[in-house]
């Protein structure tokens, strides 16, 4: 489990996973509510 991928970094590896065609972003082990808000948030907009 890592500890230093805070909300803000995580959505930035989701940000690359989406131009690289993802279409299907989660999280597991680690990744918490407040992870998940960020990439909500932005996949509103």
């Amino acid at each position: 489990i890592r500890k230093d991928l805070d909300a803000p970094a995580y959505l930035g590896f989701a940000k690359q996973w989406q131009q690289a065609g993802a279409s299907l972003v989660g999280g597991c082990c680690g990744i918490g509510p407040e992870h998940i808000a960020e990439l909500s948030q932005f996949f509103k907009e």
